[in-house]
């Protein structure tokens, strides 16, 4: 193995009959935030549970910070912080306290605990709510209490597992600009099923369905792969009469609407880019917006899964 922050080979976990994972071979670069992506019960959690050491593969290898996840030494732990989907606290203690909590359990100096705690409430907007009960915290808050938790320790790694799941929009939002901001800072795995939030913070991804993998890359190599070029137009007052102009035309490819948007997917790109403007000039329309579009990384992996559940 190369020493990368998390390497999978060949990794199997069979329950029964049930194989929750099926030779899943992937590494992830230091440094980058890879989104780990599947449905619920693709196996994420379970992949997790394995390179934490909470499971034992039924075969195959898997890798933290270079160390064996199946090694006595559990020592490399140390320089991993980890946020369960649904994070645990004493409720009846304030955030302070908790985190204090963690830092002597992580062997830190009680006074470095205390400043390492004030300074994460800070980081994940936490700061106000310093001496308020645990069990007064929103999902949200939670959420961030359980970030907070994972970096107490300073890791090199961090490992996500559906850090969004169950916040509302505005709370999803803050949450996943604070995973953002620690891009660079150490390597992050955000498991997610929910790929807008993987498509807005992620550098790489890596999709699996049933447990075995599916698609791997970086961000745009995924969508670039899988996605077919195409056009969105939005025009004044005529939506209606551009499809219907553009349903004649054989090099239009398939045509959706989306709201005030026009779509053109699957197109002949070279034709339909000379063409389209002539289309709305002859209709005597005015363009609103026209650019050149892929699909979304939900596209993708809706098509993806699609092809692999066919009979």
């Amino acid at each position: 193995m190369t020493g990368k922050p998390i390497e999978c080979a060949a990794l199997t976990k069979v329950y029964g009959d049930l194989a929750a994972v099926s030779d899943l071979s992937f590494s992830v670069e230091p440094g980058t935030i890879t989104g780990f992506v599947g449905h619920n019960g693709a196996g994420k959690t379970t992949t997790i549970r394995m390179l934490l050491g909470l499971a034992h593969p039924t075969s195959g290898e898997a890798y933290l910070l270079g160390k064996s996840c199946g090694s006595k030494d559990r020592s490399y732990l140390a320089g991993v912080g980890y946020l369960p989907e649904a994070p645990a606290f004493y409720r009846w203690m304030k955030p302070w306290e908790f985190l204090v909590f963690v830092g002597d359990t992580l062997g830190l100096d009680h006074r470095e605990a205390k400043a390492r705690a004030l300074e994460m409430l800070e980081l994940f907007g936490l700061g106000h709510k310093t001496d308020h009960r645990i069990q007064g915290f929103s999902k949200g808050e939670r959420q961030r209490l359980g970030l907070a938790q994972a970096m107490m320790g300073d890791p090199e790694l961090l490992l996500l597992d559906e850090p969004t799941s169950g916040l509302d929009p505005i709370g999803r939002h803050e949450l996943i600009a604070m995973i953002s901001s620690l891009r660079g800072e150490l390597t992050i795995f955000l498991s997610s099923h929910l790929l807008v939030d993987i498509e807005k913070v992620c550098d790489h991804v890596i999709m699996i369905r049933k447990g075995k993998m599916i698609e791997a890359g970086s961000l745009h190599q995924v969508i670039d792969r899988n996605s077919p070029l195409g056009f969105a137009i939005q025009v004044l007052n005529g939506r209606k009469s551009l499809v219907r102009a553009l349903e004649t035309k054989e090099w239009a490819g398939e045509l959706s609407i989306d709201g005030e948007t026009v779509r053109l997917r699957d197109c002949d790109v070279e034709t339909a880019g000379k063409e389209i403007p002539r289309v709305i000039a002859e209709l005597g329309l005015s363009v609103v917006m026209m650019e050149m579009t892929r699909d979304s990384l939900q596209e993708v992996y809706m098509e993806l899964t699609e092809e692999r559940d066919e009979p």
